[in-house]
């Protein structure tokens, strides 16, 4: 069981993926598990019995290939430069859009 230390796990114990910190077992059949929140970077201390574990999966990020559409990242990018842009200085973000 101490190969769940380093890894990322999901489980319905949690509302994100977490990184497994401390595992340990305190009691025969109970474990301490300390995990940090992948998003959040949140901490969690959880007890956990045996037949918890076995509703943890292994979770692993989708690759990236940069195959992708290279319109729609432009345009997405241009997207969040407008929003932001519109958030600094309402005034004057668009007017190049109209000129």
């Amino acid at each position: 069981m101490e190969q769940l230390k380093g890894q990322i796990v999901r489980g319905p114990f949690w509302t994100e993926p977490v990184r497994v910190i401390e595992f340990e077992e305190i009691l025969d059949g109970w474990f301490r598990l300390k995990a940090e929140g992948i998003s959040s970077r949140t901490v969690f201390w959880r007890h956990l019995k045996k037949e918890d574990l076995e509703q943890l999966e292994k979770f692993a990020f989708p690759s990236w290939s940069g195959k992708g559409d290279g319109e729609k990242a432009f345009l997405a990018l241009e997207a969040q430069r407008i929003r932001l842009a519109y958030l600094f200085d309402p005034n004057s973000c668009c007017d190049s859009l109209t000129n």
